[in-house]
């Protein structure tokens, strides 16, 4: 488990800017140290009139932890720095809400947790009420918009070797890029939904199918999956089942939906028929 230690440093006045650079000096030194994670340096805000730096390390493990303070790197380090700083260094780890406080002691887990309770609940339940209704499919129509914008752009230019890749006839090949680029711009728009969200969905069913067939794993950092046009699949699906939402061509032509298909069927044919009878 990673071991998160923050380490506070008071610099003498007029040391400032030479604490930092050789902070920063040693923090290159320090990363190639086996076992350290990361490391960053919180300086004062500017106007400020404190000079204390913090710094955030994060460790592999204690035993790791121990082996970098234990050597001849960090002990070079503190001899130079002792030039640069009053007293002595202050040391805590961090494993919750005690980063935010500036107690030798940390407090107690139960505090943190109903600290923690207290601030995601209500936050969570008034993005839900306010934003969520507002926004609704917007982030995820434009995620799945660009991306298929992008696959769709990419396969275009090479559509031999796509054709190729999936056995298919190039006719076929080019009519699945083309549904893939305008089906995300589509979905961007937020006009024709369903439509563009299904002819997506589609292409990756049979993405998902063909990888499927040849073996493919779920998941395989190394190589291809099919865990990526499965996702996109579900997405498809779920947009075309709920619709653009309120930040959509759809919902400025044909009105919001409902829950019920009916009235919405009913109240698109009614805004159709009646944009037709005043062209």
């Amino acid at each position: 488990m990673p071991i998160h230690a923050a380490i506070t440093r008071k610099v003498k006045a007029g040391n400032e800017r030479a604490f930092e650079d050789s902070l920063r000096e040693f923090f290159q030194s320090s990363l190639d140290h086996l076992g350290v994670l990361g490391v960053h340096l919180i300086s004062p805000p500017p106007g400020a009139n404190s000079r204390e730096y913090g710094i955030l390390r994060t460790f592999t493990s204690e035993h790791e932890r121990d082996a970098f303070y234990r050597s001849d790197l960090f002990g070079r380090w503190q001899k130079h720095v002792a030039e640069l700083t009053e007293g002595e260094r202050t040391y805590r780890e961090l494993h919750g809400l005690e980063a935010w406080f500036r107690t030798v002691d940390p407090p107690a887990r139960w505090k943190m947790a109903l600290l923690t309770w207290l601030g995601v609940w209500p936050t969570s339940l008034l993005v839900g009420t306010l934003i969520g209704p507002r926004v609704s499919n917007f982030p995820i129509r434009l995620f799945v918009g660009f991306a298929f914008i992008q696959h769709g752009t990419g396969k275009l230019m090479h559509p031999s070797e796509f054709a190729a890749e999936f056995g298919i006839p190039v006719w076929l090949a080019l009519a699945t890029m083309s549904t893939q680029l305008i089906g995300g711009i589509l979905l961007i728009l937020g006009a024709l939904t369903p439509l563009a969200a299904l002819g997506i969905a589609g292409t990756m069913f049979t993405a998902t199918v063909f990888l499927i067939d040849r073996g493919e794993p779920f998941i395989n950092p190394a190589g291809h999956s099919w865990e990526n046009s499965a996702f996109y699949l579900v997405a498809g699906i779920c947009l075309a089942l709920s619709g653009a939402g309120p930040w959509s061509l759809d919902a400025w032509l044909f009105g919001r939906r409902s829950n019920n298909p009916a009235v919405d069927i009913n109240r698109i044919a009614r805004n159709v028929t009646g944009r037709l009878a005043r062209v």
